[in-house]
């Protein structure tokens, strides 16, 4: 299983144009529980070179006791033990893994994802910030068409909405 899980502006951005996320800063409520509530549910952790790249900015590498793939043909320097590059498509990453797979960005590898609908779960938890311009979820290529309201769930001013794809069932 393919889950897509994050937190996105209003207006349907996942990130500014220069891939800061500071307006996430204000997320209130209890979303630290649901948050390690869904990582135990997680075996691999898929992400693109410039998300992990990032994220290297930000401190040690966190989720340590999981797996985790970026896709990416440029080899990583001296990645910690639990984390490997894939010079793989989306389709060759998932065939044949029974695993709980989180798709955790960038944007290029989300649409690649959703282009090929290969995302079977989507928990998108949207802020009440308006950024005007950035990085969208969607590109002008997603369609999707076949997703079920599974669950909503507010954390103050906040909100979980989680949808299931029947489409690839």
């Amino acid at each position: 299983m393919v889950i897509l899980q994050l937190a996105m502006s209003l207006d349907g951005f996942i990130a500014r144009e220069d891939g800061s996320v500071d307006f996430l800063d204000d997320i209130t409520g209890d979303v630290e529980t649901m948050f390690q509530t869904f990582l135990s549910k997680i075996d691999t952790i898929v992400m693109g070179r410039t998300t992990y790249d990032q994220m290297l900015t930000f401190g040690p590498i966190p989720f340590a006791d999981k797996d985790m793939i970026v896709l990416s043909s440029r080899e990583l320097v001296d990645p910690p033990k639990h984390v490997k590059q894939m010079d793989i498509s989306p389709q060759d990453l998932v065939r044949g893994r029974n695993e709980t797979i989180w798709l955790f960005g960038g944007a290029h590898v989300i649409h690649q994802f959703l282009n090929q609908n290969l995302i079977d779960r989507f928990e998108l938890f949207i802020v009440p910030q308006v950024i005007g311009k950035g990085i969208p979820l969607f590109d002008s290529q997603s369609s999707l068409s076949d997703l079920r309201l599974i669950e909503t769930k507010e954390y103050e001013d906040n909100v979980l909405l989680v949808y299931e794809n029947t489409s690839n069932r």
